[in-house]
């Protein structure tokens, strides 16, 4: 069943049999005449869900990568305040500040 049509490709010509028009469908000529194109169009759909999915896997890892570098510090600044309070117990600024350079201040310190 089916036509066939002749496509040309330069000098060479090919007979491609078509399964666009099935003539011996049981189920009739009208039920059976879907363009080839619904099939090209799935899978078009199909991979270009894929590539959304990839893209979108690679935005939500570095979303994730991001969030204990950047986001956790800037929410939690308390419990930095005391991890730099303990680090810092014990060190004369003066004995470690480059030469030439004026002494750290902590930045969460209000200005006077």
């Amino acid at each position: 069943g089916g036509s066939v049509r002749y496509l040309g490709f330069g000098t060479q010509t090919r007979a491609v049999r078509s399964l666009d028009t099935d003539t011996k469908a049981p189920w009739g000529n009208a039920a059976a005449a879907r363009p080839l194109t619904s099939i090209s169009c799935a899978a078009r759909e199909q991979r270009s869900l894929r590539i959304t999915l990839i893209f979108g896997g690679f935005i939500a890892a570095v979303a994730v990568a991001f969030y204990p570098i950047f986001f956790h510090p800037l929410t939690h600044t308390e419990d930095y305040k005391q991890i730099q309070k303990i680090n810092r117990a014990g060190v004369n600024q003066a004995d470690v500040q480059p030469a030439g350079l004026k002494i750290w201040s902590d930045p969460f310190k209000p200005k006077s």
